[in-house]
Protein backbone atom coordinates (compact mmCIF):
# COMPACT_ATOMS: atom_id res chain seq x y z
CA UNK A 1 0.00 0.00 0.00
CA UNK A 2 2.83 2.39 0.93
CA UNK A 3 4.66 1.64 -2.34
CA UNK A 4 1.49 2.21 -4.36
CA UNK A 5 0.88 5.53 -2.58
CA UNK A 6 4.49 6.57 -3.18
CA UNK A 7 4.23 5.71 -6.89
CA UNK A 8 0.96 7.64 -7.24
CA UNK A 9 2.49 10.62 -5.43
CA UNK A 10 5.55 10.62 -7.72
CA UNK A 11 3.35 10.45 -10.81
CA UNK A 12 1.18 13.34 -9.59
CA UNK A 13 4.24 15.38 -8.57
CA UNK A 14 5.90 14.89 -11.95
CA UNK A 15 2.76 15.97 -13.81
CA UNK A 16 2.32 19.02 -11.59
CA UNK A 17 5.98 20.03 -12.01
CA UNK A 18 5.76 19.60 -15.78
CA UNK A 19 2.79 21.95 -16.23
CA UNK A 20 4.66 25.25 -15.60
CA UNK A 21 7.71 24.21 -17.63
CA UNK A 22 6.14 24.59 -21.09
CA UNK A 23 5.25 28.28 -20.62
CA UNK A 24 8.73 28.92 -19.19
CA UNK A 25 10.37 27.31 -22.23
CA UNK A 26 8.14 29.34 -24.55
CA UNK A 27 8.99 32.55 -22.67
CA UNK A 28 12.72 31.80 -23.00
CA UNK A 29 12.24 31.32 -26.75
CA UNK A 30 10.40 34.64 -27.10
CA UNK A 31 13.00 36.49 -25.04
CA UNK A 32 15.83 34.90 -27.02
CA UNK A 33 14.35 36.08 -30.32
CA UNK A 34 13.87 39.65 -29.08
CA UNK A 35 17.38 40.21 -27.71
CA UNK A 36 20.35 41.36 -29.79
CA UNK A 37 22.64 38.56 -31.01
CA UNK A 38 25.73 39.91 -29.26
CA UNK A 39 26.79 38.52 -25.90
CA UNK A 40 24.93 40.90 -23.62
CA UNK A 41 24.31 40.09 -19.96
CA UNK A 42 20.60 39.82 -20.79
CA UNK A 43 21.22 37.24 -23.55
CA UNK A 44 23.53 35.27 -21.28
CA UNK A 45 20.86 35.27 -18.54
CA UNK A 46 18.17 34.10 -20.98
CA UNK A 47 20.42 31.36 -22.40
CA UNK A 48 21.34 30.18 -18.91
CA UNK A 49 17.68 30.19 -17.87
CA UNK A 50 16.71 28.27 -21.00
CA UNK A 51 19.38 25.63 -20.33
CA UNK A 52 18.20 25.23 -16.75
CA UNK A 53 14.53 24.95 -17.77
CA UNK A 54 15.50 22.28 -20.34
CA UNK A 55 17.49 20.46 -17.67
CA UNK A 56 14.58 20.63 -15.23
CA UNK A 57 12.27 19.33 -17.97
CA UNK A 58 14.59 16.33 -18.50
CA UNK A 59 14.62 15.65 -14.75
CA UNK A 60 10.83 15.78 -14.57
CA UNK A 61 10.63 13.50 -17.62
CA UNK A 62 12.96 11.08 -15.82
CA UNK A 63 10.67 11.20 -12.80
CA UNK A 64 7.69 10.46 -15.05
CA UNK A 65 9.63 7.55 -16.57
CA UNK A 66 10.29 6.10 -13.09
CA UNK A 67 6.60 6.38 -12.36
CA UNK A 68 5.70 4.66 -15.64
CA UNK A 69 8.23 1.89 -15.03
CA UNK A 70 6.91 1.15 -11.55
CA UNK A 71 3.37 1.05 -12.94
CA UNK A 72 4.43 -1.15 -15.87
CA UNK A 73 3.27 1.52 -18.33
CA UNK A 74 6.51 2.36 -20.12
CA UNK A 75 6.49 1.52 -23.79
CA UNK A 76 9.65 1.08 -25.80
CA UNK A 77 9.43 1.90 -29.48
CA UNK A 78 12.06 -0.27 -31.11
CA UNK A 79 13.34 0.71 -34.51
CA UNK A 80 16.67 0.70 -36.33
CA UNK A 81 18.77 3.46 -34.76
CA UNK A 82 22.14 4.74 -35.92
CA UNK A 83 24.48 4.82 -32.94
CA UNK A 84 26.44 7.72 -34.45
CA UNK A 85 23.24 9.76 -34.90
CA UNK A 86 22.15 9.06 -31.30
CA UNK A 87 25.57 10.13 -30.01
CA UNK A 88 25.56 13.24 -32.23
CA UNK A 89 22.07 14.17 -30.98
CA UNK A 90 23.21 13.78 -27.37
CA UNK A 91 26.29 15.91 -28.08
CA UNK A 92 24.11 18.62 -29.60
CA UNK A 93 21.86 18.62 -26.53
CA UNK A 94 24.90 18.90 -24.25
CA UNK A 95 26.70 21.55 -26.31
CA UNK A 96 25.38 24.62 -24.42
CA UNK A 97 26.64 23.26 -21.09
CA UNK A 98 29.97 22.26 -22.65
CA UNK A 99 30.37 25.76 -24.09
CA UNK A 100 29.39 27.39 -20.80
CA UNK A 101 32.17 25.45 -19.07
CA UNK A 102 34.61 26.23 -21.91
CA UNK A 103 35.10 22.51 -22.43
CA UNK A 104 35.90 21.00 -25.80
CA UNK A 105 34.13 17.98 -27.24
CA UNK A 106 35.88 15.67 -29.67
CA UNK A 107 33.44 13.35 -31.45
CA UNK A 108 34.96 10.43 -33.29
CA UNK A 109 32.17 8.82 -35.25
CA UNK A 110 32.60 6.13 -37.93
CA UNK A 111 31.80 6.83 -41.57
CA UNK A 112 29.40 3.89 -41.50
CA UNK A 113 27.55 3.86 -38.22
CA UNK A 114 26.48 0.65 -36.54
CA UNK A 115 22.70 0.35 -36.40
CA UNK A 116 20.90 -1.31 -33.49
CA UNK A 117 17.27 -2.17 -32.86
CA UNK A 118 16.41 0.15 -29.96
CA UNK A 119 14.19 2.93 -28.67
CA UNK A 120 15.96 5.95 -30.17
CA UNK A 121 14.75 8.39 -27.53
CA UNK A 122 15.89 6.15 -24.66
CA UNK A 123 19.22 5.43 -26.34
CA UNK A 124 19.89 9.15 -26.83
CA UNK A 125 18.95 9.61 -23.16
CA UNK A 126 21.62 7.08 -22.17
CA UNK A 127 24.24 8.97 -24.17
CA UNK A 128 23.05 12.31 -22.75
CA UNK A 129 23.45 10.93 -19.22
CA UNK A 130 26.96 9.68 -20.01
CA UNK A 131 27.89 13.07 -21.48
CA UNK A 132 26.37 14.84 -18.50
CA UNK A 133 28.63 12.82 -16.21
CA UNK A 134 31.64 13.56 -18.41
CA UNK A 135 30.85 17.27 -18.27
CA UNK A 136 30.41 17.16 -14.51
CA UNK A 137 33.74 15.42 -13.89
CA UNK A 138 35.81 17.22 -16.53
CA UNK A 139 37.42 20.45 -15.33
CA UNK A 140 36.42 23.74 -16.96
CA UNK A 141 38.40 24.13 -20.18
CA UNK A 142 38.99 20.35 -20.38
CA UNK A 143 38.56 17.95 -23.27
CA UNK A 144 35.78 15.36 -23.51
CA UNK A 145 36.29 12.66 -26.14
CA UNK A 146 33.50 10.43 -27.41
CA UNK A 147 34.34 7.65 -29.83
CA UNK A 148 31.99 5.17 -31.47
CA UNK A 149 33.12 2.10 -33.33
CA UNK A 150 32.99 -1.65 -33.68
CA UNK A 151 35.48 -4.05 -32.16
CA UNK A 152 34.98 -7.72 -33.02
CA UNK A 153 31.31 -7.18 -33.83
CA UNK A 154 30.72 -5.50 -30.46
CA UNK A 155 29.76 -1.89 -30.18
CA UNK A 156 31.81 0.43 -27.97
CA UNK A 157 31.29 4.04 -27.07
Amino acid sequence: EADRNKDEFLAMLAHELRNPLAPLRNAMGVLSRTLPRDSTPQRQAVEMSDRQVRRLTRLVDDLLDVSRITQGKIALHREPVSIAEAVADAAEAARPVIEARRQRLALRLPDTSPVVLADGVRLAQVFENLLSNAIKFTPDGGLITVQVGLASEQLFS
